[in-house]
């Protein structure tokens, strides 16, 4: 009614410290600082970390591990961090990555400064919107990474349930439904896995698009015959240009994936 008014009762607060900063690299380069805190209690929950959004916003609180920090809770879920209440007076260097070496067409192999990023990657290629590989997740990928199974991108799809029942904490039962959706895989459509592949989202394929085909376009029929923006356009020809890119692109013609 006309005359009701809603009165919204400010959210609960608590105080913690800082005990680290470390960070988090996704799929697409985007790295995310996480403060990691002594244990707090606020509406029932247990906050032991809280995502800082961005390196600009981690520059801006000028963090450092010791400081104390107000928590409350966004929409009575997401914790956040509020503001930085009382900073230690012993200042620690947090040494920021560089977000130059992250971006979409960045980590395509399992180097040491790569990790984060290519599992994620990895992860991707099992997601219910790519391959959908049911029941394998980040943690088994990181098991196989581990055993130094996948170096590269598509290094998994060569192997057998033998190879697998040597990775530590795989019986026999599991490698064999591991390697079993693997071979399923391979029998996934070319959308899938273009999709997979890491392919921009704004690009819609055709039926009779293959990968040479896409990899062919120039700009101007990327503009003129998908009807992508400039900035779409320029995008489109770094990942289908890019050296490591391709040679995924070959690889998967060797496997016999469709389309490629």
């Amino acid at each position: 009614p006309f005359w009701a008014v809603a009165l919204k009762y400010p959210l609960q607060q608590v105080l913690t410290s800082v005990t680290d900063v470390t960070f988090k690299i996704g799929r697409s380069g985007r790295i995310t600082p996480i403060a990691h805190l002594a244990a707090a209690s606020l509406d029932n929950k247990t906050i032991r970390k809280v995502s800082l959004g961005s390196l600009s916003r981690l520059q801006k609180l000028e963090l450092s591990p010791g400081d104390h920090v107000a928590i409350a809770l966004s929409g009575h879920a997401v914790p956040q961090l509020k503001e930085v209440v009382w900073r230690s007076p012993q200042r620690k260097i947090i040494r920021l990555p560089s977000a130059a070496d992250y971006h979409p067409l960045s980590c395509w192999q399992a180097t040491t400064a790569c990790q984060q990023q290519f599992l994620a990657r990895l992860t991707w290629l099992s997601d219910k919107k790519t391959l959908n590989l049911r029941g394998l997740g980040t943690q088994t990928w990181q098991a196989l990474m581990d055993a130094e199974h996948i170096e590269r991108l598509t290094d998994w799809l060569a192997l057998s349930a033998t190879d697998l029942t040597s990775t530590p904490g795989f019986g026999k039962k599991r490698s064999a439904q591991i390697a079993e959706l693997f071979a399923q895989a391979k029998s996934r459509s070319f959308k899938a896995w273009l999709r997979a592949h890491g392919t921009p989202n704004f690009i819609k394929s055709k039926p009779t698009d293959t990968w040479h085909s896409l990899s062919q376009l120039t700009a101007e029929q990327w503009q003129q015959q998908r009807y992508l923006t400039s900035r779409q356009t320029e995008q489109a020809v770094a990942f289908f240009q890019h050296s490591e890119v391709q040679k995924i692109a070959e690889q998967l013609q060797q496997y016999g994936i469709d389309g490629f």
